[in-house]
């Protein structure tokens, strides 16, 4: 089991195309996965309310929801609620994603607080590095502040990248986290036309076209983040 938040005070970072994508590859490599929708604007939700054919009705009859893959979506988020959400669903989740809004506030800090580890998600850009470093200040302000006892492992993931080029914007943004002696993921979620017609068909890259290069951008990306789990002594079905 492992609890994964993605989050950023900065919004449109590619936060919901992470945590959506992740929980599908986690489907298909046989593990059981869960998105809490954190985010007031509920994109993560109204995209699988959308493409799954859910009615208002029952929207607003229900706050779990089984999406593309048999994922469990879960809305209706508060910052009362958030942590007992997300331990009632790692219960029963070998993998729990968190998709937060793009501000720190309370929801976030218990997200926080519950996570076995945070990725925040970073465009090349100068916006985006301080969102991504004042992410993190808020992390280990909740470390401290809730005496957790523990540090949370995070990791920046750059997002956006052109596919066949590095360019200035990027390597700067790299360096920046580096120099500043942040943790950057070597994986980079590369900017591809197949996410952006996710969002109008619903079908994620992983399923469309399991063998095509989004596909195979989002399988190292989840080896990655199972690596880094590993790696940091998380227990259970998360750990290959």
């Amino acid at each position: 089991m492992a609890i994964i938040t993605i989050a950023s005070t900065k919004g449109g970072c590619g936060k919901t195309t992470t945590a959506i994508n992740l929980a599908i590859e986690a489907r298909q490599r046989g593990y059981s996965a869960a998105v809490v929708d954190a985010d007031p604007q509920h994109h993560a939700f109204n995209w699988v309310m959308f493409h799954q054919g859910l009615t208002a009705e029952q929207a607003a009859a229900n706050t779990v929801y089984t999406g593309q893959m048999d994922i469990d979506v879960v809305c209706k988020v508060t910052a009362d609620s958030v942590s007992p959400q997300i331990l009632s669903l790692a219960a029963t989740h070998d993998i729990v994603l968190v998709d937060l809004q793009g501000s720190a506030n309370q929801t976030m800090i218990f997200a926080f607080a519950a996570s076995d580890l945070v990725i925040v998600p970073a465009q090349p850009s100068a916006f985006d590095i301080g969102g991504a470093e004042l992410t993190i200040r808020s992390l280990r302000a909740t470390e401290r502040s809730m005496r957790l006892g523990r540090t949370i492992p995070e990791r920046i993931l750059l997002t956006r990248t052109p596919a066949m080029l590095r360019t200035r914007s990027g390597a700067a943004t790299r360096s920046a986290f580096v120099d500043a002696g942040l943790a950057v993921m070597s994986t980079e979620f590369v900017e591809r036309t197949a996410f952006r017609d996710q969002t109008f068909t619903g079908n994620a890259p992983t399923v469309a076209d399991p063998n095509g290069n989004a596909a195979k951008n989002i399988a190292a990306i989840f080896g990655e983040v199972l690596s880094i789990i590993s790696e940091s002594g998380v227990a259970g079905a998360a750990a290959e």
